[in-house]
C-alpha cells in the first residue's frame, strides 16, 4: 500500500495550486490589454479616416492653384471637381477623378527653352509616361508656348493629350490622362489660366526639383 502523503505535503500542494490560480488571474489584465490592443489596431484605419480625413480637397469653381520653382510661381485655375491633395511638393500639383489625372509642373531657371522642353519630355518618360511631341504649337497665358504632345502611361491604361510650354526662365508641363484620349480633361483652360509671378522659395519647406533643366 502507497504511503499517505504527510499533511506537509498536502498543504503545500494545495499552496501552490492557490498560487497558481492568482498568477492566472493577474495575468488577466495583461492578456485582455493585448486584446483590447489588437481590437484598436483593426479599428484605428476607419476611426482616424473618419476623424482625420485624407489630407485632399475636392476642387471648386475658379479655385487657382500655385505651383513654385526657382524663386517664380506659376498659378493656374484647377479643374472643378476634381481631387486635390493638400500635401505636396512646391513645384508640382496632380488631380484626380475617377480614372482620369491631370498633372501639372514647373521647372524654373531656364535658359534653353528648347533643350529644357526636351529635358521635361524625358522626365515625363522617367515617371512612366510616354510622351511623342506633336505639330500643334500650344499657347497660353502669361506668354507660354511650346509643343502639344499625346501622351500614354501603360501601367495604368491611360492615354490623353500633353503640353510642354515655356515663358521667360520656366518651363511648365500638363499631361491630361484618362481610359481613352476622348474623355482626358481637355487643357487648353487650364493653358489659358497660366499667369506667373515671383516668390522667395527658400522660405518654402515643401521639396522642390527646381533645377531639372536650364
Amino acid at each position: 500500500m502507497a504511503p499517505k502523503p504527510s499533511p506537509w505535503a498536502r498543504t503545500r500542494s494545495t499552496i501552490s495550486h492557490a498560487s497558481s490560480q492568482v498568477r492566472s488571474v493577474r495575468h488577466w489584465p495583461l492578456a485582455g490589454a493585448i486584446v483590447l490592443g489588437l481590437c484598436a489596431t483593426w479599428l484605428i484605419p476607419q476611426g482616424v479616416s473618419a476623424m482625420v480625413g485624407t489630407h485632399e480637397k475636392t476642387t471648386g469653381a475658379n479655385d487657382t492653384v500655385t505651383i513654385a520653382a526657382a524663386d517664380s510661381t506659376v498659378s493656374f485655375t484647377a479643374p472643378e471637381g476634381w481631387t486635390f491633395p493638400t500635401s505636396r511638393k512646391a513645384s508640382a500639383a496632380t488631380f484626380t477623378k475617377g480614372d482620369r489625372t491631370v498633372s501639372v509642373e514647373l521647372v524654373g531657371g531656364v535658359t534653353d527653352a528648347s533643350a529644357a522642353q526636351q529635358r521635361r519630355k524625358a522626365a515625363l518618360e522617367r515617371d512612366g509616361i510616354s510622351a511623342s511631341f506633336t505639330d500643334q504649337t500650344r499657347r497660353g497665358g502669361a506668354g507660354f508656348t511650346g509643343k502639344g504632345c499625346i501622351a500614354v502611361k501603360p501601367t495604368a491604361n491611360t492615354v490623353g493629350d500633353c503640353a510642354v510650354v515655356t515663358s521667360g526662365s520656366q518651363v511648365v508641363s500638363i499631361v491630361s490622362l484618362g481610359p481613352n484620349q476622348a474623355s482626358a480633361y481637355d487643357i487648353q483652360p487650364l493653358l489659358d489660366s497660366l499667369y506667373t509671378g515671383t516668390t522667395n522659395t527658400q522660405n518654402d519647406s515643401r521639396p522642390s526639383d527646381n533645377q531639372e533643366a536650364k
